[in-house]
């Protein structure tokens, strides 16, 4: 993503990409996990979701505690949540407000204008403003707990567990069924903090899970002012504008679409990824824009630039490393190319969730789910070679990483249990948890 040579212009419009950091600071270096210091036992602050807004930080925390049922966790009673607004000075935080959204795991964040929607675990939507912290409305309308909500101009879309897609007027809230897939089968496939507060405890590191039932809904994306879902019990892409009624606008069918596809938006096109191929729906006609293939792709959620669409796969038929493959959104023509490898060699996979810019992407990297050793690279965003990279600060820092941002150059990453900022030279400041008002 950020080079050391990036422009003024360049660094001054990252200030509005989503950053943040947390309270109790510490200056680190890279340090392995046998360095590390121990989890509490007894509670932490998990780092959920993490934006900036008006060059201050939205963080939405968790206070998660050690369990032995992780099944608590539905009761309410375990994993309070919180958002926070707060302000960067001198390399420190304060807090300008904090407020109690419910139960905090795997809650999805979206600021749009002067407020911000959210959802929590137990299935409600909010609308806070962003002033104050003030909650406008809380609906209880038993929204899933996959990570996504469409923001649009009039309306907020999620779906819920019962496979229905709901429009939430931002104003008051109240919620009107748009769509509903045709068996109503539950759409519930939730990791659950397992019972060491939220790190993966079987031998292949898998997370646990409440259910396993059938996705039947996957979305909603925005993209040109239309919600866009995936309904694969008919293999099928819907996009509904937000208007009066919410109207279907086009359809648009392809058979290898199953449970298992990834999807994501890019200005203009959503696109699939299942099977081998990857596909491109123009959001304002309906239109196919462009295909390819790949083997097992996954379509990568990014922060930052909307122009390239990022696909992740194996690097080949022989290759355990993954390969990272950016595609001009519009007309699907490849622009970089990155096979994942450590500096001396070793293949590695590559986690989806990036951040890019015009200059360069940022990737998070790692050996594999039993070996926690991630490592950032920074990649130059025309020719996909490393710019830089550095191994992440602290027990475990890797797992669940989101990058949220830079600033000047130094790049943040937040994960379940801490916030670390990484420079060009290696060296990382590991935040714990957010300042109290």
């Amino acid at each position: 993503m950020l080079r050391e040579r990036l422009s003024p212009s360049l660094l001054a419009g990252i200030l509005l990409c989503c950053v943040a950091i947390g309270c109790a600071e510490r200056t680190a270096t890279p340090q392995s996990a046998e360095d590390a210091e121990p989890a509490t036992s007894h509670e932490r602050v998990h780092w959920n979701e993490i934006c900036m807004v008006d060059d201050e930080v939205l963080a939405l925390t968790t206070a998660m505690r050690t369990i032995s049922d992780p099944t608590a966790f539905q009761s309410g009673a375990v994993a309070p949540a919180s958002l926070h607004r707060l302000k960067l000075a001198g390399g420190r935080l304060t807090s300008t407000w904090q407020t109690a959204v419910g139960l905090g795991y795997a809650m999805c964040l979206r600021p749009s204008g002067r407020e911000v929607y959210l959802k929590d675990f137990a299935g409600k939507a909010l609308r806070i403003d962003l002033s104050d912290g003030e909650v406008h409305w809380k609906a209880e309308v038993n929204l899933n707990t996959l990570p996504f909500l469409g923001v649009g101009p009039r309306s907020v879309f999620a779906i819920t567990r019962d496979a229905k897609l709901l429009a939430l007027d931002r104003e008051d809230g109240r919620s009107e069924v748009v769509y509903e897939a045709g068996n109503a089968a539950a759409v519930v496939d939730v990791p659950l903090p397992p019972p060491d507060a939220g790190e993966t405890n079987d031998s292949s590191g898998a997370p646990q899970t409440m259910e396993a039932r059938p996705v039947q809904l996957i979305g909603p994306v925005m993209a040109s002012g239309r919600a866009v879902l995936l309904d694969t019990s008919r293999a099928a892409l819907l996009a509904f504008q937000d208007s009066d009624r919410h109207p279907l606008i086009w359809e648009y069918k392809k058979d290898a679409w199953n449970a298992q596809a990834t999807i994501a938006a890019y200005g203009d096109m959503v696109v699939v990824a299942a099977g081998e191929i990857v596909t491109a729906v123009d959001a304002r006609s309906g239109q196919l824009s462009w295909e390819m293939s790949l083997d097992a792709p996954r379509v990568a959620s990014v922060r930052g630039s909307t122009r390239t669409c990022f696909i992740v796969g194996p690097a080949g038929p022989a290759e355990e490393a993954d390969t990272l493959i950016g595609v001009d959104a519009k007309s699907g023509d490849e622009v970089l190319r990155y096979v994942a490898r450590s500096p001396d060699g070793e293949p590695l996979q590559i986690d989806e969730r990036l951040f890019a810019d015009d200059e360069g992407v940022i990737a998070v990297q790692h050996a594999g789910r039993v070996d926690r050793s991630y490592r950032l690279v920074v990649l130059d965003r025309t020719t996909g070679e490393v710019v830089w990279g550095a191994a992440l600060p602290g027990r475990r820092m890797g797992q669940g990483c989101q990058i949220v941002g830079a600033i000047n150059g130094d790049v943040f990453v937040a994960t379940r249990t801490h916030l670390a900022v990484v420079t060009p030279d290696g060296e990382s400041r590991v935040f714990d948890e957010p300042p109290s008002p």
